[in-house]
């Protein structure tokens, strides 16, 4: 239904299968794999696309803040 990977002290992915979504699956596990962290550290990270409003809405429904923004900037090489 949904994984989440670990790469101590942050979140690395977190994905839930299309027809799972919104059912409190993703949320579940992130606050899970949250406590994890926060047991062997005092903060932990993880990074969002900020177009993707559902993740961003996880993601702070288990607590997590915004802290950073950035922008990508593409070099063209020819």
């Amino acid at each position: 239904i949904s994984f989440c990977t670990i790469l101590n002290p942050e979140i690395g992915i977190l994905f839930t299968k299309q027809v799972y979504r919104k059912q409190g699956n993703g949320k579940a596990i992130l606050s899970f794999c949250s406590d994890l962290l926060l047991k062997e550290n005092k903060e932990i990270y993880l990074m969002t696309v900020e177009k993707v409003e559902d993740s961003n809405i996880v993601c702070e429904k288990v607590g997590f803040i915004p802290f950073y923004s950035y922008k990508m900037i593409r070099i063209n090489n020819g």
